[in-house]
This record gives structure tokens, sequence and C-alpha cells, in this order.
């Protein structure tokens, strides 16, 4: 028996050494840095600070204007111009439901108030307010962000509420959501 005791010390110590190990091995694979197989050049002031001559493809042109695809649609532009009662129904018509629509809604300067009050009354219309943030950027007019094929649902949400001012396109917000409402000082409960 003692040597079965023996044994099992052994193989304690053994399975715990390569527990350690394996931490170990994880924490710096995680901490290291990565990316760079060297350090990175640095310009000095001899240096010339010319791009390198494979980033430039070969026959193109440095200076070449825009084509009509590298621009956006035009229907995916942002408005802020007032809408006649006309335009609303027609966005309003042409929109999905409201509850197909999801809004997360941001306090951009209104105040949490403000943005539960915003929250409150989509909710009210019928859309899925599926999150109430703070913005990083404060606004000066409550402004509907949509993502990419969401302006007719932009425009239609501006017609049925008319504190929302301005409908921009969405450019740095998530696209998992159609619709952000940055609410901003001048929106009123």
């Amino acid at each position: 028996m003692n040597g079965e005791s023996e044994w099992r010390v052994w193989w304690r110590r053994a399975f715990g050494t390569l527990l350690l190990l394996a931490l170990l091995t994880g924490l710096y694979l995680s901490y290291r840095p990565a990316g760079f197989s060297e350090e990175p050049e640095v310009a000095t002031d001899e240096q010339e600070s010319d791009p390198p001559q494979d980033a430039q493809r070969e026959g193109e042109e440095e200076n070449v204007p825009p084509t009509e695809e590298d621009e956006p649609p035009a229907d995916e532009g942002g408005d802020d111009q007032a809408m006649t009662a006309a335009e609303a129904s027609e966005f309003i018509e042409a929109a999905r439901d409201p509850g197909e629509t999801s809004v997360q809604v941001l306090d951009a300067g209104g105040g949490s108030a403000a943005a539960n009050a915003a929250a409150d009354a989509l909710r009210e219309l019928g859309y899925d307010v599926v999150a109430i943030n703070s913005s990083r950027v404060d606004y000066d007019a409550t402004t509907i962000l949509f993502t990419s094929g969401n302006r007719t649902e932009a425009q239609a949400l501006r017609a049925r509420e008319d504190r929302v001012v301005a409908s921009e396109p969405n450019e740095r917000l998530s696209d998992a959501v159609d619709l952000h409402l940055v609410v901003a000082p001048d929106w009123d409960g």
C-alpha cells in the first residue's frame, strides 16, 4: 500500500506541474505583443517618407477621380430638410412596419430622461427599441442615423415623430441595428 500512495502523490505533483506550465504558457501567449516580427522602422529626417513602390499598382495614376461606382447611392444620403405631408405619407407607406425595425436610442446631450422619453415614444409608435445608451459624441439636433438599406425607415420615423430633426447615414455605429436615434438637447419630452 505504501507504494500505491507514493504513486498517487507523484501523479498529483506531476499533474499540478503540467497545469501550472499550461497556465503560464497561456498567459505568455495572451500578453506578448503580436503583429511584429521585428521592431517597426521609424522614419528619420534623413529618410524620405515616400510610400513603398509596391503600394501603387503598375499603370495606375496617382490622383484618379472617383467614378460613379465609388460614390454612395443618392438615396443613402442624409436629410435635414422638413418634409411635406405628402412626402411623409409616401415614406410611411414605403417603409417596413415599425415592429420590424430595430432602434438604438443614444443620449447625445439631451440627458437620460430625454433618452428614456424618446425610447418610450418610439415604443408607443411600435418600434423595436433594443438598447438605450450614452453617445460618445454630443449633437445639437436630434438625428436618426440609418444603416445601409434603411433610409426609408429613417425617413418614416422622421415622418411619425416630428422631434427627429435630421437623418444621416450611419458611419461608425453597429450595422446590426437598423436605426440609431441620437437624442440631443432639443428633444422636449
